[in-house]
């Protein structure tokens, strides 16, 4: 599954399952997903990290108000997605390897995306490209670059032309 059908992947199922108007309703639902995901189950992780990232708000259209279920809480989803990603879930990988790319720990980013490749993800070889790139490896740079073009992540080609002209 590519980068961008687990980010459709996750809007649908946010759209379809989180439709609560009433706040014991979703404290219920909330308490009862919290509840499967310490017990293991990987998907509920996701699911308790979408909602903590995201946070969810309605629209409440007979009384016309906003009805605020939970609102965004990146640390706590930053800490489901670990979670998820620790018991090798492809998109909590890809969630920890951005995330640890944007706060520059190469070294973290590397592992989850190398998890991430050992699954046969082309988004997670192609960022592992531009890491080799950024440790200046240009050779295992060029490798992953070109195993993630096979897989068509067209982005390795960019870090291809990139290693080409600067070198």
């Amino acid at each position: 599954m590519t980068h961008m059908n687990l980010q459709a992947n996750r809007a649908n199922h946010t759209e379809k399952n989180f439709d609560w108007y009433n706040q014991d309703k979703f404290d219920h639902y909330f308490e009862g997903l919290q509840r499967k995901a310490k017990s293991g189950d990987v998907s509920k992780m996701m699911d308790v990290a979408r909602l903590y990232h995201e946070g969810l708000i309605n629209y409440d259209i007979f009384k016309r108000r906003d009805v605020v279920n939970l609102l965004p809480n990146y640390p706590k989803a930053l800490e489901w997605y670990e979670k998820a990603a620790k018991r090798s879930n492809l998109e909590a990988l890809i969630i920890m390897g951005d995330h640890e790319m944007s706060q520059k720990n190469y070294r973290k980013a590397f592992d989850w995306f190398q998890q991430g490749a050992g699954k046969g993800d082309s988004y997670c070889l192609k960022k592992l490209g531009d890491i080799y790139r950024q440790w200046n490896n240009s050779e295992k740079a060029m490798c992953c670059y070109k195993e993630a073009l096979t897989k068509w992540q067209l982005t390795a080609v960019l870090g291809m032309l990139h290693l080409k002209m600067c070198g």
